[in-house]
């Protein structure tokens, strides 16, 4: 089938949604479809897309990006069977992509409580106003959790559950990593997502010097203590060098922010698949019926890492006598989550 994937982010950076972008992308050409990226922005896009089909449409400014048409034709064009289209702000030329082709939306989020976080009050009421228009003129949904999927499911139309997932193969922890005198825990993130927790990552560094901490992705913790160091943004080869020196990972740890219980995010999946034992604050998509030794699930509460310090030290001291093996972890990769999501798509065509 010929896939027209619509995007409206920010690509310019190797990122977590660039990768499973370019991941999903790639998973669907190898299963023999033929797929074209369709990139909406203001922003280049980076060169590792290079590898893919793709078109930019640019604009110059949010005004332009509402009221235009712009890159329409190109979707039309391509004549495709089926426009996949990660959710994003009402525009004319998307609201005309839903009424004129066969639309499948992909759900990241809880876009209404998320933009009392993300957005500007101006942006957030045109928001709220106008997504009605864009979600009741798609044929169906995409969810990456349970939670967002009984939250869709009032518009009646065909939806799925598929959380996020990581390239494979799975990678693991080097036996190096025993030797060391002091325990490493790394943390990976993007600047101005309050649900991440930061300042509980400065709590447990605070409390707990006899191990070091690195941020990757952001330098927003202020007064770091001296065991922790951030490094703001890094390329894949610059951070899965720390992840392979690391013992142990910090997931989402404040989701409870945007009012929100489950998640499936990317730095978990990465984690793990370097063979990470991980602390998390949620309830994460894939181990939903699941209770692994490798996940340190703590309450999606305020007071979480606070009420837990003593038992998030035992779980880093014994983080060497865990083990996370590529047995009963094959769920969490793409080739296996994207074939789910053709057959998803197979289901409208016929």
């Amino acid at each position: 089938m010929n896939i027209a994937y619509v995007v409206a982010e920010g690509l310019d950076k190797e990122h977590g949604v660039s990768k499973k972008i370019l991941n999903q992308i790639t998973c669907w050409i190898n299963e023999g479809h033929k797929v074209k990226l369709f990139y909406f922005s203001n922003k280049e896009i980076n060169s590792m897309f290079n590898r893919i089909d793709y078109k930019v449409i640019k604009y110059k400014n949010r005004v332009q990006f509402v009221l235009s048409t712009n890159g329409i034709d190109s979707i039309r064009d391509w004549k495709p069977d089926i426009v996949y289209f990660r959710f994003y702000l009402f525009s004319r030329k998307f609201y005309t992509m839903a009424k004129k082709h066969l639309t499948i939306v992909e759900i990241n989020s809880d876009d209404v409580k998320e933009s009392k976080v993300q957005m500007s009050f101006p942006i957030r009421c045109f928001h709220l106003i106008t997504r009605e228009l864009l979600l009741r003129n798609v044929e169906g949904f995409v969810s990456v959790t349970e939670e967002l999927k009984r939250k869709f499911s009032k518009y009646n139309k065909k939806i799925i559950t598929i959380p996020n997932g990581v390239d494979s193969p799975f990678v693991g922890r080097s036996l190096e990593n025993k030797c060391k005198d002091r325990l490493e825990v790394v943390f990976m993130g993007s600047p101005n997502q309050s649900w991440h927790g930061l300042d509980k990552i400065h709590f447990i560094a605070k409390n707990l010097p006899s191990f070091d901490f690195h941020v990757i992705g952001t330098k927003e913790i202020e007064n770091p203590p001296s065991n922790l160091k951030q490094y703001g943004y890094l390329t894949k080869d610059e951070y899965v060098k720390i992840l392979k020196r690391s013992d142990v990972a910090i997931g989402t740890l404040a989701l409870h922010r945007k009012e929100m219980n489950e998640a499936c995010p990317l730095k978990t999946r990465e984690y793990l698949k370097y063979g990470l034992p991980t602390i998390i604050g949620y309830i994460d998509s894939d181990f939903v019926n699941k209770q692994p030794n490798y996940l340190l699930q703590l309450p999606n509460t305020e007071n979480n890492v606070i009420n837990n310090i003593d038992t998030i030290k035992k779980f880093i001291e014994q983080s060497h006598h865990i083990k996370v093996r590529k047995e009963g972890l094959q769920y969490i990769f793409n080739d296996y989550k994207e074939r789910k999501r053709l057959n998803f798509f197979d289901e409208f065509l016929k």
